[in-house]
């Protein structure tokens, strides 16, 4: 009986005395392999083809008590032609660094300022979303991208495309004749605030990016304009109504509805 109770006693002196002194050790160690890895990166030269470092953060994404660092890198050599290149380095439990360029991020246009995270029981969901953007692309072109990070590995989670909200009528860049003249204005009709008098939507044509541009409301008999500030590749009219007034939809499911205190339409 004595020799099963000084067994205990030397397992509880074990973990109180020694564990905590391992668990520190292993901190430590992991913030010098954390900072080792971040100057490294500073000094790192790409490798031909390979775009530039723009920008590189330390975080701890998952909130383990290990940090990550995550990189941008300006895709061409920069400017707006191309969206940015992501890569992250994480540390697993043994502190290793472990390098995971994000490639299905291929349209994150911002880099990591556009990139949501999401705690689960099963690890860290990161999520982008991927938009076609281009000199005279038009098609509406958004697919919503996520991985899944434990802290041990990275790996594809999911890809699906972004659902449109149905519009009664609608315009679209992509229908437009490919040789649509710069400046000739796209018109849309339709009666929004039920006085059985039909508004005109006129947007022109912005070529550089595929979409419209300068899209204005106005009534026939020229009593108001709206204008509505904004450059979309599809603006349609929703069934839904706001103070009288049918909402319009941009894209693919942002609303904007009429405010008759500022008499202009402000997103919802």
């Amino acid at each position: 009986m004595f020799k099963f109770i000084f067994k205990i006693f030397l397992s509880v002196l074990f973990y109180t005395n020694f564990l905590p002194l391992e668990s520190e050790s292993t901190e430590k160690y992991c913030k010098k392999a954390i900072n080792h890895s971040f100057n490294k990166l500073k000094l790192e030269i790409p490798k031909s083809r390979q775009p530039p470092i723009k920008a590189i953060q330390v975080r701890d994404l998952n909130n383990d008590n290990r940090s990550e660092i995550i990189i941008k890198r300006d895709s061409y050599g920069g400017g707006n032609c191309c969206p940015q290149e992501i890569e992250i380095i994480y540390f697993n439990s043994r502190c290793n660094p472990k390098r995971y360029t994000l490639n299905d991020f291929d349209g994150v246009w911002n880099g990591w300022e556009d990139v949501k995270f999401k705690k689960t029981q099963d690890g860290l969901i990161i999520e982008a979303v991927n938009k076609g953007e281009g000199f005279g692309y038009r098609k509406l072109d958004v697919e919503i991208v996520e991985y899944i990070f434990d802290g041990e590995s990275i790996s594809l989670f999911s890809k699906r495309d972004k659902k449109e909200l149905e519009a009664v009528t609608e315009i679209r860049t992509l229908n437009l004749d490919i040789d649509h003249p710069y400046g000739k204005p796209i018109q849309l009709t339709y009666d929004l605030n039920n006085d059985e008098k039909k508004e005109i939507i006129l947007c022109n044509y912005w070529d550089r990016w595929g979409r419209f541009s300068g899209c204005v409301i106005k009534s026939k008999s020229g009593d108001f304009e709206i204008k509505l500030g904004i450059s979309p590749k599809r603006l349609g009219v929703l069934n839904q109504k706001k103070n009288g007034w049918n909402l319009i939809v941009i894209d693919h499911d942002a609303k904007f509805f009429f405010n008759p205190k500022t008499k202009i339409y402000e997103k919802l």
